[in-house]
């Protein structure tokens, strides 16, 4: 994106992810080294939203400022890319 090239998405970009903040994640587990109650226990730390591919490049090229670039969908499956183009 800083070098204004096209940012690669796979598939339609609309697949969703559960972002967290890296000083979250951090917190959690210094949090859970903490509580002896959490000893061997399996924690899983996420933020319980579920954000697209697509609109995380939007909020990335929105968030620092850069001019509008394409955003370049990369097909790794023939099914679907021929549905797209009704092959």
């Amino acid at each position: 994106m800083l070098e204004n090239k096209p940012i690669n998405v796979f598939e339609d970009g609309l697949e969703s992810r559960d972002f967290v903040n890296v000083v979250d994640v951090a917190a959690g587990v210094i949090s859970a080294l903490n509580n002896a109650e959490s000893n061997g226990e399996i924690i899983n730390l996420g933020s319980g939203v579920g954000t697209s591919v697509k609109e995380i490049t939007q909020i990335l090229k929105e968030r620092i400022r850069v001019k509008a670039q394409s955003i370049l969908l990369v097909i790794s499956d023939l099914v679907t890319l021929h549905t797209m183009l009704q092959i």
